[in-house]
């Protein structure tokens, strides 16, 4: 539950290669980090940097991370997460 340790092992997870260990856990509280408006900014951008992976293995999880993407537009954003969704949509532009 601490946002600083859990901001330092998604860092550490950006640079191994998905797994298929509990990967819809993982998947799950991913996209939870994403959602929580309460978590600080960079536990929910790393957590949409690690949702770029899983986009890119199977695609058709894209349409639920746009949503929760369009969530999370509706409220005033920092730089930072407006910079997060820009990376992550420029990294899946081309994942149908």
């Amino acid at each position: 539950t601490n946002q600083s340790i859990l901001r330092n092992l998604l860092v550490t997870l950006l640079e191994f290669p998905l797994t298929d260990y509990r990967e819809g856990d993982f998947l799950d509280s991913l996209i939870l980090h994403v959602k929580n408006e309460e978590n600080k900014v960079a536990l929910r951008v790393y957590s949409l940097y690690k949702l770029t992976e899983f986009v890119q293995r199977y695609p058709e999880i894209k349409a639920e991370v746009d949503a929760v993407i369009e969530l999370i537009q509706e409220h005033p954003m920092s730089p930072a997460m407006k910079v997060g969704i820009r990376n992550f949509e420029k990294n899946v532009s081309e994942v149908r």
